[in-house]
């Protein structure tokens, strides 16, 4: 089930299945590297931002939250952790998106907008959790 949810994320991404292996995805999506992982039917993911000074994480209130820790080398990583059986492809991408505006907010020096090239995946989900 989780490898066909990946591949089903990367068609509905426009992307190819060339970052899929057997432990996961690793894509690259413009300056940032996203890694999608699953143990015991839960799926994180994650997104190493590198050194950065995070301020702070806009929307707490989304589901699943999206979470901050520090390695030992002082690299931020941004992650999120559901269970599969709650995922399909849709709400993979949607939280995919989430976390890639969030990674551009936490990385930016000055406010983005779209005329500076950050372009937004263009997935919208109405709910996370499917019904």
């Amino acid at each position: 089930m989780f490898n066909l949810l990946l591949s089903d994320l990367c068609r509905l991404l426009g992307q190819t299945e060339e970052s899929l292996h057997t432990e996961g995805l690793d894509l690259p999506l413009g300056p940032f590297s996203l890694h999608i992982r699953q143990r015991d039917e839960l799926v994180t993911l994650f997104i190493p931002l590198g050194n950065v000074q995070p301020r702070s994480l806009a929307t707490l209130a989304d589901w699943p939250p999206l979470q901050l820790s520090r390695s030992e080398e002082g690299e931020t990583l941004l992650w999120s952790r559901e269970w599969l059986e709650k995922l399909d492809a849709e709400l993979l991408a949607s939280l995919v998106g989430r976390m890639l505006q969030q990674a551009r907010d936490l990385t930016a020096t000055f406010p983005t907008t779209e005329s500076q090239g950050w372009q937004p995946l263009g997935i919208q989900g109405t709910s996370w959790h499917k019904v």
